[in-house]
């Protein structure tokens, strides 16, 4: 529960910091998302803020020194591929002066081993349907995310060996027009997704063969609809495959359950989202997380 009010401004990724900032404010905290460019309110809000709260590692972000020079807390949090690039850049003395998050312990790990100390503080907010919807009708259906600034990275050439080993399965890839891909029958291409929700009920599972990942907000969906994933990373509910043979070993198995009407709903997967990322539990932790950097060095 919130004492007193608390003004923070979220910078970083739009996608997840708008869900943020929606949030926050349910919860009854000032929260404004600042883009690139700063409205002259933004800037009025930013000089009274308590708070910088960044979502996705910019340790090299010239806005961030400045708001620090000029007095401001700053507490940043790692996501997904943010991890990886840490690795690589010298963050010097400025972050080892901010507040570090993550969003679970594979990438807290991560980050220790390259010398960076963060907390566990999830950031997905996921709602459960209370009915799963059913499994579409007609073909087996395979959902992929691969955006085309990144085939590689996401995985084009497992998905692409799976659409033409597998060719009485759909498969639906998002945020990709197919452009520079081989025309298939057995592939779709949707470009960018706004609602991921339809996407999933029209599939029956998600494939994720990512390089490097985090706590995906997709996959969250999916599971909490009740599909079957198989990611590259370890969680649960999730089957993990980290070669292309493992991916095609685990299609297979579920094709055959559902060719013999033997697969149901996921629903460990659904209880798993529910009891970890149900949004009122996450916000309040995500508060209670910042109010502490507010209230312990202000």
């Amino acid at each position: 529960m919130i004492m007193k009010p608390a003004r923070i401004v979220v910078l970083g990724y739009e996608y997840f910091a708008k869900k943020i900032v929606s949030g926050l404010r349910l919860k009854g905290v000032e929260a404004r998302f600042l883009s690139r460019r700063f409205s002259l309110g933004d800037l009025l809000f930013l000089f009274r803020a308590d708070l910088i709260y960044c979502i996705g590692g910019r340790v090299s972000d010239w806005k961030l020194r400045i708001f620090q020079i000029s007095g401001k807390k700053i507490v940043m949090h790692w996501v997904g591929t943010d991890v990886e690039k840490f690795a690589r850049e010298k963050p010097g003395t400025f972050t080892a002066r901010c507040r570090h998050l993550t969003e679970d312990e594979q990438l807290r790990e991560e980050l220790s081993q390259n010398g960076m100390r963060a907390e566990v503080c999830p950031i997905a907010a996921i709602e459960v349907p209370e009915n799963p919807p059913r499994f579409p009708a007609g073909k087996f259906a395979v959902l992929a995310y691969v955006p085309e600034t990144r085939e590689e990275f996401y995985g084009r050439r497992i998905i692409e060996a799976l659409a033409e080993t597998f060719s009485d399965i759909v498969f639906h890839i998002c945020a990709n027009t197919g452009k520079n891909w081989r025309k298939r029958p057995n592939v779709k291409f949707f470009g960018w997704v706004k609602n991921m929700s339809e996407q999933i009920r029209a599939s029956h599972i998600l494939i994720r063969p990512t390089r490097h990942d985090g706590v995906s907000f997709m996959v969250l969906e999916a599971l909490a609809h009740g599909r079957y994933v198989i990611w590259s990373r370890p969680f649960p509910s999730c089957f993990l495959a980290t070669e292309s043979e493992e991916f095609y070993e685990y299609v297979a198995h579920l094709f055959r359950r559902w060719k013999k009407g033997e697969m149901e709903i996921n629903e460990a997967g659904r209880q798993y989202v529910k009891e970890t990322f149900e949004p009122g539990r996450v916000y309040d932790g995500l508060i209670e997380t910042l109010l502490e950097e507010r209230n312990d060095r202000g």
